[in-house]
């Protein structure tokens, strides 16, 4: 009996029996992935291209869209920094290059491309960069901001789309309001546009409350079922031969556009 299990033959026809088995299930389960798995996004701090003399402005409209966001489960965010290991390795590796991984980011195509290419360094599935193009107070004491952001898929540097939005800050009629809480006002305004363009939702409030569309949990149990077979048919299977599995080693980074030689 041992001897017929054992046999080429009927280990293949096994093999065979158990992909037709797993599949199906593998199937759903990347499906599930694609549909419910948060996308990574590299968020970029937004460049002052129109706020020179409120440098805080642009570091607070930052933080309120990476915020709002996050608060969105389809993604997870991760704000560039120096200090990030990739970076730092990308660094050591290549000294020259730290000087244009500090910015701007999204002031020419060689810029984005860098962007990119470190996205796609950390395995990231999208690239967000930015600016504040326009700040403003009026005489009546209205705060209005301009800023726009892109959106760049990190494996190809395609711009999957383009966000341009103005936001304001109204100071009450009749009342003392002092002029950072108006600040506040157009900052948040201006952050509450932002993230609605980019998740079709009010700071991704709207899509948490829904209820999902189905159970993943079902096809979760089959697959591990399955891939637990087979992890035991082929540890029997390779028993007999096979070796150690070659270390591919570390992958180097890329060049990065800009890059200086």
């Amino acid at each position: 009996m041992r001897n017929i299990i054992t046999s080429k033959p009927v280990k293949c026809l096994i093999w065979v029996l158990l992909f037709q088995f797993v599949t199906p299930y593998l199937a759903c389960g990347v499906a599930y992935a694609e549909e419910y798995m948060p996308k990574t996004v590299l968020f970029f701090p937004l460049d002052n291209n129109g706020a020179k003399s409120v440098p805080q402005v642009v570091a607070e409209l930052s933080n309120a869209v990476r915020n709002g966001m996050n608060s969105d489960p389809r993604y997870r965010v991760v704000t560039y920094s120096e200090r990030l290991p990739a970076i730092q390795r990308i660094v050591k590796l290549q000294p020259d290059v730290k000087a244009v991984l500090e910015g701007p980011y999204s002031a020419d195509s060689t810029a984005i491309s860098r962007a990119a290419a470190v996205g796609k360094l950390m395995a990231i599935d999208m690239v967000a960069v930015g600016s504040v193009d326009k700040y403003q107070v009026g005489q009546d004491g209205q705060v209005n901001i301009t800023a726009s952001i892109m959106m760049i898929d990190a494996a190809t540097g395609k711009n999957l789309r383009t966000i341009a939005v103005s936001g304001k800050g109204i100071r009450p009629v009749g009342i003392q309001v002092p002029e950072s809480t108006v600040v506040a006002d157009a900052i948040k305004d201006t952050s509450r546009r932002i993230v609605l363009e980019i998740t079709g939702n009010d700071q991704g409030l709207a899509y948490a409350s829904q209820p999902s569309k189905k159970s993943g949990s079902s096809w979760l149990l089959y697959v591990l079922a399955a891939l637990g077979i087979g992890m035991l048919i082929g540890k029997s299977g390779g028993s007999s031969g096979g070796g150690d599995i070659p270390d591919p080693g570390v992958p180097q980074p890329p060049d990065l556009p800009g890059s200086i030689k």
